[in-house]
This record gives C-alpha cells, structure tokens and sequence, in this order.
C-alpha cells in the first residue's frame, strides 16, 4: 500500500509540473502576442529624412516649404513639381523616396486594425520600402487614380502619368495590384516583374528597358541607337510590351516600308549610261521593240554574309551594337520577248521570285545608375535573338509596238503584280545582377511572332522616240496601288500573353521618268534620267500602348542622274555616275476614336550620290570589275504631338518622342569587287564582294546568266 501510495504522489508531482508549464509557456506566448500586437497598434510617425530642391508642403489652406527633420501628418500634401526630391522615413522603419515632378497626399498611416493606407500618388513617381515587424508582413496599400497597390513587406517604385496611368515595377517580395475601374482585373507581382494599370482594360505586364527611367524622363533605344527623350515624368508606353518590337524588328519593318513608302529612301543610281534592253524594258514597256527576234534572259542570284566570327570578339562592357550575323538569300528571274510575226508588234514578259533570311543579334551589358527602376550598382545584361524572313514573287506582261515609216517611235503598255509575306520570329530577355553577383536579381523575357502581307498592282505606260545619231528618249508613267497589313501572331511576357499589334496599310502612287541616252565620240557615251514619284498612304495603326491611329501620308520625290562611260579599249570600260534629289514627307496622325490630331511630321530628305567603276578583261574569259559608290543624305524633321484622349503626349506607337525641328547629316560608302567567267557563249557566272567599307560584314554574291537568242 505504502509503494502504492508513493506511486500516486509522485505521478500528482509530474501533472502538476506539467501544468504549470504549460501555463507559463501559453502565458509567454500571449504576452509575446500582445507586445506585438500593441507594437503593430503603436502610431507610426513620419519624418523626413533627406530633401533635394524646393519640395512644397500643403495642409489645407497653408503652405510651407519641407525642411529636413519636418514632422508629416496624415492628409499632409507633398509638390515636388518644382524639381525637388525628398526621402520621407517612417518609425517602423518603411521609406518613401518621391522624386521630382511628382504630387503625393499622405494617408492615414498612423494606426490601423490590419491595413494602413500610406499614400495617394496623384502623379509622378516614388519608390517605396516596405520594413517588417519581426520578419511579419506589414501591410501598407498605396493608391493612384487608377490602381490600388497592397504590399507585404517589399521594396517597389509607382510611376503615374497626367492621365492617371499607373505602372508598377516589384524589385522584392510581393505587390497585389487592382484597377479600381474593374476590382476583378488584378494580379500579384513577383521581383523584376511589373505592370501597367488603365481605366477600363485589362492590366498589361512589361518588362523595364534597358535604359533607366530616372529624373529625366523614360529613354528607349531602337536598333539604330537613336534616342526618344519624352517631355515628362509619364509616358509609360516605352516599358510596356512591345520592347521585343524595338530591338529586333528593324529589317522586317524596313521590309515593309520598301514596298509600302517608295520616296522615303534614297534611290541608288548607277550605270547610267549603261543600256540593257531586258532592264530597260521592264521599267519602260516601249523598250520591247528594241527585240527583233525571240529572246530570254533566265539568271539565279544567290547571296549570303557572315559576321558572327566579328561580333564575338566584342563582348565588352557597355558594348551594344545590333548585328546580323547570318543573311542569306536568292533571287529567280526570267524574261522573255517574243516579235509577232509580220506585225510591229512585240510580246513580253517576266516572273520573278525571290526569298531571303536575317538573323539578327544584339548583346549589352552595362551599369546602370541609380534610379527609379534601379538599385545602385545594378548590372543589366541584354540579350535579343531575332529571325526575319521574307519572299515576294512577281510578274509582269507588256505588250509595244513601233510608230511610223522607220520604227523609230515606240509606244507600250505593261501590267505587273507582286506578293509577297514577311514573317518577324524573335525573343528579347533582360537580366539584372546586384553588385558583381553571378545570380540575376530577376528576369525578364518577352517574345514576338509577326507576320506581313503585301499586294501591288502598277500599270505603265511608255513611249521612246530613236533620234538621229543613235540618241533615244524614253518616257514612262507609272501607276500603283498597294495593300498590305502587318500584326502580330503572338507575344508574351515571361510566359503571359500580351495584347497584340496590327497595321493595315493601302497606298497609291504616281510616278513619271524620263531618260535620254546616246553617243558623245566613238568611245565616250552618256546617259541623263529624271523622275518624279508622289505616293498617298493611309495606315490604320492599333497599338497595345497607345490609341488607335489613323495616318495620312502624302511622299514626293524628285531625283536626278548623269552618267559617262568611256571604252578605254575593247577589253576595258570606265563608268561614272552622279545624282541628286529631294524627297518631301508629310505624316499626319489622328486619333479614330475622336478625330484629333496626335502627331504631326514634316520632313525634307536630300540626298547627293556619286559612281565610279571599272570593267576589264583579265585573261580570256575571264574579267574583273570594280565600282565604289557614295551616297551623303540630310534629314530635316519638325514633329509636334497633341495630347490624346487620356492627356498623354505620345507618338503614334505610343512612345516617347521628340519634339520641334531636328537635323541630321551622314553619308554611306559602299564598294563591290567581282570576278566573271564567260562560260559559253550564253552563259556567264560571276561573283561579286559587296562591301560597305568596314561599317558591316561584306556580302558574298554569286550570279548566274543564260541567255537564250532564236537565229534569224
């Protein structure tokens, strides 16, 4: 009984310990709650911490400039529109850095049951740091007219426009974002992850462009280096999607714009006074009767370049070039002249196919500095792969017929269609690295598929008239129309998709040549040519970033060539050329929902080029030719942009652009270096080193002709 009575006291002992400390632990973890929850009730005070500039404090109806060590209260408005910048540092241990241009209200931040309101950004741009209470989230909410920005523990920069677009960029933890239009339209942000809040739309998610928003304003850079700076602290466009478009979209759009705004570019003239009746007559259909008999002409063109081996060796800092380190292409062309029997009158003909691919790359790696959408020290590494692809087949008829007792008058007519699609398949990825870290503080990575279609039909009509001596003129009218449309297939951001772009275009155009050859002596002979182009377009341009776009545009180009060639001997010719013209661009921009103007572009464009060459027989049937050309232009532009709908300064692809008048000079030289083999009688292989004189790679081209003549 006595062990028996020990046993129970001692078991009453270890129930009794038990108890008591499971008490005292569920007492600690109480008052352990308790002083937090009273730590997370205390008020919070804001101060302000650092002040650059002239920074306005408003409360009700007085006004005071901020000092550094102020006392902010809720309700408390801070202007810093004047250029000032000011840090504002929260008991808990939060920041809030507003930078200049911005008008931010104080919330209130003080005390709340779970969720404090920090601030209302009305517009401009603040950075903001979130600090936790004992590694637990401490939840703030930001607002703008636009969004509502709940945040956890985090650091992240709100950027708001005039018209209240705001844009949110996450560098850590995690932001809920809500459009207060449409509380179902939400998204929670991860690091390097950002997105784009509008009134009434679906929330857009972009990735940060290479160069830094800071105090200046957005800068982006397309794939000729050329700098958009906007006018003021909004203009979000330039970081939404639509990047991947920027850096590698430049040879499928220049594609494009060849075939749909002939007048814009500089044309190339050579070999003036060259004549070759199978060119000559598909420019001008009068041509034609120079054939007497049946004749063909068929000729493959092959081409590629290659300066991948060049564009590796130049993988240093801050390095940022767009090369393309594979083009390869071909041409197919036949042409065909049949004389009708017993008539003066002569049929022709031609078909043309031809498919190309560029592949372009671009590399960067740079510093940035510090910044809204960057910490200090950040490293950004930009990467972009691009394949564009296009192929065209065309044909033509023309039908002419000699005039008068000699035949010396010509008149002709011809008809010729081309199609062609492009497609645009590319990826652009953005990392950034903290310090010399190895490890990406995030990445980003967007990609694009396009595709273009394009249809024109021209009809030409020609005359020529055979003048004693051997000198001929030739005049021929032109006219085109043209319908082409170019939109996306699909983009996306880190895997989400993005809102699509699309262009369709419809143009005529009027074009009048004149050209006037013959012989000067026995050996030296010229050429003269003149034209003159005006082409109407009109371009319904729907842009994820910006509004929907009508452009009117109206091209006039006049141009000029005089060319010499001189027979040196039987074997050697000389050749020069010379030429001048002017191109006139009015661009004019409206927007389709309203009818106001958005964007207005006057440009002029002059360009001066000049020839000369050389062919000669090497040995046998072998030659060898040489020709350098250079072309020098001057661009003149006066933009001006109109506020849209939502008060937003932007260009018709919704992005930053300059405004007032610009000029810009520069000159290109190219050289080409050949080799040829007269096979046969009838054929001929030749190749030719197409150079640009160390700006790009060279051109490797190898041609070969057949020409096929019916015996009288």
């Amino acid at each position: 009984m006595e062990g028996k009575s020990a046993t129970i006291r001692q078991t009453t002992t270890w129930q009794t310990a038990i108890r008591q400390m499971t008490i005292g632990v569920v007492c600690t973890l109480l008052l352990w709650a308790t002083c937090e929850v009273v730590a997370f009730a205390q008020p919070v005070e804001a101060r302000v911490a650092s002040i650059n500039g002239n920074v306005i404090r408003l409360n009700r109806t007085t006004r005071f400039t901020v000092r550094r060590g102020d006392v902010l209260s809720p309700g408390d408005e801070l202007d810093t529109r004047g250029g000032g910048r000011v840090t504002i540092q929260l008991t808990d241990g939060s920041l809030i850095v507003i930078q200049p241009g911005s008008h931010v209200i104080l919330k209130d931040f003080r005390a709340a049951a779970s969720l404090r309101e920090l601030v209302q950004v009305v517009v401009g741009r603040i950075r903001v740091k979130i600090a936790h209470y004992g590694g637990r989230p401490n939840p703030y909410r930001v607002n703008s007219p636009t969004a509502s920005i709940l945040v956890r523990g985090t650091e992240f920069a709100v950027t708001v426009d005039a018209s209240g677009e705001t844009g949110v960029l996450v560098y850590e933890g995690l932001v809920e974002v809500e459009s207060l239009s449409d509380p179902n339209r939400r998204a929670l942000l991860t690091p390097g992850n950002g997105a784009l809040i509008r009134p009434n739309e679906d929330l857009r998610f972009f990735t940060p462009g290479s160069r830094e928003s800071d105090e200046r304003g957005l800068r982006i850079s397309d794939n000729h280096q050329h700098m958009l700076t906007p006018n003021g602290p909004g203009n979000l466009g330039a970081l939404v999607s639509g990047t991947a478009r920027s850096y590698i979209a430049g040879t499928y759009e220049r594609y494009i714009d060849s075939l749909v705004e002939p007048g814009e570019s500089a044309p190339v003239m050579r070999f003036t006074a060259f004549a070759d009746s199978h060119l000559d007559s598909l420019e001008n259909p009068s041509y034609a009767t120079e054939f007497g008999r049946f004749e063909s002409r068929s000729l493959i063109i092959s081409s590629f370049s290659d300066s991948s081996a060049q564009f590796k060796g130049r993988q240093q800092e801050n390095f940022f070039k767009s090369v393309e380190p594979l083009n390869t292409g071909w041409l197919a062309q036949s042409t065909v002249f049949l004389p009708l029997p017993n008539t003066r009158w002569v049929l022709g003909g031609s078909f043309a196919s031809s498919d190309s691919s560029v592949n372009n790359t671009l590399r960067q790696t740079s510093k940035g500095e510090p910044s809204l959408f960057y910490p200090r020290g950040t490293t950004y590494r930009r990467t972009s792969n691009s394949e564009t692809r296009a192929n065209s087949q065309s044909a033509s008829l023309m039908l002419a017929r000699s005039l008068g007792q000699e035949g010396r008058t010509s008149v002709g007519i011809g008809i010729d269609y081309l199609s062609g699609n492009g497609t645009l398949r590319g990826e652009t990825s953005l990392a950034h690295f903290a310090n010399d870290s190895k490890i990406p503080i995030f990445r980003a990575n967007e990609s694009l598929h396009a595709e273009s279609d394009i249809h024109r039909t021209r009809l030409k009509l020609g005359l020529t008239h055979q003048f004693s001596g051997n000198h001929k003129l030739g005049i021929v009218y032109r006219h085109g129309l043209l319908s082409a449309q170019d939109q996306d297939v699909s983009r996306a951001f880190n895997g989400l998709p993005l809102a699509l772009d699309s262009i369709t275009y419809a143009s005529q155009s009027n074009e009048l040549g004149l050209r006037w050859r013959g012989p000067l002596t026995r050996k030296l002979f010229y050429g003269v040519e003149g034209h003159w182009l005006t082409t109407g377009i009109r371009e319904n341009i729907n842009r994820a970033i910006a509004v929907e776009v009508i452009e009117r545009e109206r091209i006039t180009r006049a141009s000029a060539s005089f060319g010499v060639g001189y027979a040196l001997t039987r074997q050697t010719v000389f050749s020069a050329d010379v030429a001048a013209g002017q191109s006139t661009i009015l661009e004019d921009y409206y927007e389709h929902a309203t009818g106001n103007p958005i964007e207005q572009e006057r440009a002029r464009r002059r360009f001066v080029s000049a020839q000369i060459g050389v062919q000669s027989d090497l040995w046998k049937n072998l030659f060898g030719s040489v020709s350098v050309l250079r072309i020098a232009q001057s661009h003149t532009e006066n933009r001006q942009l109109f506020p849209d709908r939502f008060g937003r300064l932007l260009d018709a692809n919704g992005l930053p652009a300059s405004i007032g008048l610009e000029r810009d000079q520069f000159s290109d030289n190219y050289a080409d270096f050949g080799f040829g083999w007269r096979v046969t009688k009838n054929i001929l292989a030749q190749y030719i080193l197409a150079t640009s004189l160390g700006r790009q790679s060279p051109n490797h081209i190898f041609l070969l002709r057949y020409t096929l003549r019916k015996d009288e």
